[in-house]
């Protein structure tokens, strides 16, 4: 939320020299473009654009900026540097941000392809989503945790 407000002409933080760089839009980029290729990979007719990928008919996906998987991935970020110690946490921040990053694409597929059968079914892959991420981090801390009790 702070980078979007430093980097929008009008959000309260405003920062003109943020302005040229959209890290936000890179990132859905990150998104989008892989999502576009597997699903069309998959045999759907599917098509990129700036803010998602679209699907002729009532298909597709819009990647807002809660679809990003920002949030998520801070808490991952935050749990793991602010533990006690310091026994091998970078690697293990770069394995769990790139596990969270994999599950929101895969979520992501999944809701752009479901969409064209239903948006119900859509709507409760993005939920699902959420619980299993949470349950990622959560399991992935825990065992994580207990590494570094026991090499301690």
């Amino acid at each position: 939320m702070a980078y979007i407000g430093a980097t929008d002409s009008n959000g309260i933080l405003s920062i003109p020299l943020l302005e040229k760089y959209d890290l936000i839009q890179l990132l859905r980029y990150a998104y989008i473009y892989p999502t576009d290729w597997i699903v069309n990979s998959l045999g759907h007719e599917a098509y990129a654009y700036k803010l998602g990928v679209t699907i002729p008919g009532p298909g597709g996906v819009q990647i807002n900026n809660s679809c990003l998987a920002v949030e998520t991935m801070i808490v991952f970020f935050t749990l793991i540097v602010c533990y006690p110690g310091d026994r091998k946490k970078i690697p293990h921040i770069l394995i769990g941000l790139s596990c969270i990053y994999l599950l929101n694409l895969l979520r992501i597929i999944i809701v752009c392809i479901s969409t064209t059968h239903s948006k119900v079914v859509a709507d409760m892959n993005h939920t699902i989503f959420n619980l299993v991420v949470y349950v990622f981090i959560i399991l992935y801390f825990f065992f994580w945790s207990a590494e570094q009790k026991t090499a301690a």
